[in-house]
């Protein structure tokens, strides 16, 4: 800090004197500054309206931070409840896929114990060359020719 020209160089200018003096220019010592500017900061007009502003200007902050906070928690909690809904929903989804499967084994295993599939394979075949043989049968009567084999035969 430079004294003004009308200042003598060992009076004070925040309460405390000059550590030396070079070619003019006061030196002050940092431990006495720093122990001597919170003072004057505190006892100068001109810093307290600022430091005023300032507090409201925190206080604005601090309110908008809050209300920000709320809102980001409420989110959150949605966000968890979502993700909560959605793993209820996925495991019972699969609960009941690993039912209906296991039901569908259940009854695919009755019905193939109840139809015998070697056996049903082999009344298909006789089923096919009745309805054939009928078919024949059929047309034989529709021709008339049925009743002339049936008279031979007896």
């Amino acid at each position: 800090m430079k004294l003004d020209n009308n200042v003598n160089s060992k009076t004070t200018i925040i309460g405390i004197s000059p550590a030396k003096v070079i070619r003019g220019e006061p030196y002050y010592s940092s431990d006495e500054l720093l122990t001597a500017l919170p003072k004057v900061i505190l006892n100068t007009p001109y810093f307290r309206p600022k430091a005023k502003e300032m507090t409201k200007d925190l206080e604005l902050a601090s309110e908008v931070l809050e209300k920000a906070t709320s809102i980001f928690k409420v989110r959150l909690d949605e966000y968890s409840q979502t993700c909560s809904d959605i793993d209820m929903a996925t495991n019972k989804a699969s609960q009941q896929l690993r039912m209906t499967t296991e039901k569908l084994s259940q009854g695919l295993s009755r019905i193939e114990k109840s139809a015998n599939f070697a056996n049903l394979e082999r009344y298909t075949l006789l089923l096919e060359r009745s309805a054939q043989a009928l078919s024949i049968l059929a047309d034989l009567e529709a021709k008339g020719q049925l009743e002339k084999i049936s008279m031979a035969l007896k």
